[in-house]
């Protein structure tokens, strides 16, 4: 099937054993921007679970752990992939609520993702070898792993997870948000053209989806991106058969602006962040901020107010001006374009201070004074602590959270030995 007759703008199903499938029934998925339907996609049922699982185990079994062909679906998946990048894009606009510049640098980075990884390697290793003993490390891969995603980078969280999976062996079944599942379900549909049968399948779903797959006794390993109170679901549920999990969660990035930056410089590369993406659940989360700072009676520095009678989920960028520390919009993860501003005058306190949170998924110091810069930076407790910029993220560098911010690693060697079981070969030679 060319890509020329492949449609983007309709028919979007799951992928099973490579096939396209339906269900019964369905789900909508909103435009964030008109608050109109744009698609309807299928609920996958139990039993589709359970034929997928065992679809994509069969490839599996056959590949053994002659897995070193992997590297060639990601670079076949990169030349597929470039013949899509304008539809994809269209698709994040519509179902994310992406502008053109965002859905963009999606589209690219995912793309840049793919190519990186398909560079990378992960070999076995000989640790002893002489006279009397060798003893080797090996790389296994777990079989069939789930992806669990979220709507606000649908499609390049779908890339961090599908990449490094192939590339070490793995079949992977993509659960992607029922808020917006259908960059992600086309990408796995167009990629069958490249891989087997099996080997990558998508389900879309409602809630019971997600819990039904962290139960599924098949699949042992899960790497999820959501929310704090997701992952904590995850891990209780995911304990009956103990399985293998990577978790990036929420979190509440501090940004630690120093005295000698100019303030007109800064704020455009620090309150772009958060207007990148809306849709429905989003707004009402954003929504009850705005309300809870107008009833404790905080000082608006911009924004504040909601049109409510507009069609889409607009918010326009709303700045808090140094509320209280234990304030609800410093301690929670606000996710939308709604965000403190806060003073500080002392680098030993603004460290505790960023510090004294459950999250730590990253930090960001801006600064000339560069000793001063990575004295502030070499003390934050993050995954990743960005100096002079933000979200400096490549396939070669380790992401994790800590604290309640996740679990394991993404990315880099690092990452890929998350989607290997190593294991330790020793030889007697005297035998």
């Amino acid at each position: 099937m060319a890509t020329e007759s492949f449609s983007f703008s309709n028919n979007f199903t799951h992928i099973i054993d490579g096939k396209k499938v339906g269900s019964q029934k369905t789900l909508p998925v909103i435009n964030p921007s008109t608050g109109e339907v744009l698609a309807n996609v299928p609920v996958a049922t139990r039993e589709q679970l359970d034929e997928t699982v065992k679809a994509a185990s069969r490839p599996f079994r056959l590949r053994g752990h002659a897995f070193r062909r992997a590297p060639s679906d990601c670079g076949a998946s990169c030349g597929l992939y470039c013949t899509a990048l304008r539809p994809i894009r269209q698709l994040l606009k519509k179902e994310a609520g992406k502008d053109t510049t965002s859905a963009t640098f999606e589209v690219t980075i995912s793309l840049g993702w793919l190519q990186g990884v398909a560079k990378q390697t992960l070999e076995d290793e000989t640790q002893i070898d002489t006279d009397e003993k060798k003893a080797e490390v090996r790389y296994l891969p777990h079989g069939v792993c789930a992806g669990l995603i979220p709507w606000n980078f649908p499609l390049a969280l779908v890339i961090l997870k599908v990449a490094p999976a192939l590339l070490t062996g793995n079949c992977l079944i993509i659960k992607p948000s029922p808020f917006a599942p259908l960059a992600a379900m086309k990408f796995i549909e167009l990629a069958q053209k490249v891989v087997p049968p099996g080997v990558l399948s998508v389900l879309s779903g409602d809630d019971e989806l997600g819990p039904w797959i962290v139960e599924h006794p098949d699949i042992p390993r899960i790497s999820m991106t959501g929310s704090i109170a997701g992952g904590k679901a995850i891990m209780r549920n995911a304990a009956t058969n103990l399985k293998d999990l990577t978790m990036e969660l929420g979190g509440n990035d501090p940004a630690i602006v120093l005295d000698d930056v100019d303030p007109a410089k800064i704020a455009p590369l620090l309150f772009r962040v958060p207007m990148r993406t809306q849709n429905k659940a989003q707004y009402e989360i954003v929504k009850r901020f705005i309300d809870d700072c107008h009833k404790n009676g905080y000082k608006f520095a911009l924004g504040g107010q909601v049109d409510t009678s507009s069609k889409g989920y607009f918010i326009p960028l709303t700045i808090i001006d140094n509320p209280p520390e234990d304030s609800k919009i410093v301690q929670e993860e606000q996710f939308g374009p709604i965000v403190p501003l806060l003073k500080w005058s002392d680098d030993d306190e603004v460290v505790k201070r960023a510090n004294d949170t459950v999250y730590g998924l990253s930090a960001s110091v801006w600064g000339h004074d560069l000793k001063r810069v990575e004295s502030i930076a070499n003390r934050l407790q993050a995954g990743s602590v960005w100096i002079n910029e933000w979200a400096a993220l490549t396939p070669d560098l380790p992401m994790s959270g800590i604290k309640q911010s996740g679990i394991g690693y993404e990315n880099s060697k690092h990452g890929l030995f998350s989607w290997t079981k190593i294991q330790a070969i020793t030889r007697n030679k005297a035998f």
